[in-house]
């Protein structure tokens, strides 16, 4: 069951390492993403989404 729904889902993978704030809304659009899932960046694009944002707190104090 899990397989199949990630086999549905069909995420993919993209990571941006230079002006975040910039590239990621960008790449989003270009794909047409419906998610985007991030780490400590996410706060500074939540208004440049066209998309669902996850935003996932990293490890650590």
């Amino acid at each position: 069951m899990v397989q199949n729904t990630f086999n549905y889902l069909n995420p993919k993978t993209h990571l941006v390492k230079e002006a975040v704030r910039k590239q990621i809304p960008a790449l989003a659009r270009r794909i047409d993403a419906d998610l985007v899932v991030m780490g400590n960046t996410a706060k500074s694009i939540l208004n440049q989404k066209d998309c669902f944002l996850l935003a996932v707190k990293p490890l650590g104090p």
